[in-house]
């Protein structure tokens, strides 16, 4: 059975996103580097991966599940204050203060 998770996350302190289980709350994991905001969220369609939108600058961190560290960074012309996945999972849209909406399609794995 799989776990069932809970991810926080906090646009101060320790700059990480931090995992527990949802029925003991116990601890699971810490994705370093990682500065986000309410919505700075959103889960790729594998769901082995999701991205975080980092709050002090132009920049989509992708973590993958299992690794704390950054896996690759996404360089933008502006920040990016909100993610969401499309119901299919193959999309995912970035929206920004300026009213800019950017799209990425997610590949399949």
């Amino acid at each position: 059975m799989p776990q069932e998770v809970v991810m926080t996350t906090s646009p101060s302190g320790d700059s990480s996103i931090l995992l527990h289980d949802l029925h003991n709350s116990s601890h699971v994991q810490t994705f370093r580097q990682c500065i986000t905001t309410k919505g700075g969220v959103a889960l790729t369609n594998s769901k082995s991966e999701f991205l975080a939108a980092q709050l002090d600058k132009g920049v989509v961190h992708v973590y993958s599940w299992g690794k704390d560290s950054v896996g690759t960074k996404m360089i933008l012309p502006e920040k990016i204050r909100c993610l969401q996945m499309s119901p299919s999972a193959m999309w995912c849209a970035g929206g920004s203060d300026s009213g800019k909406l950017f799209l990425w399609e997610v590949p399949r794995r």
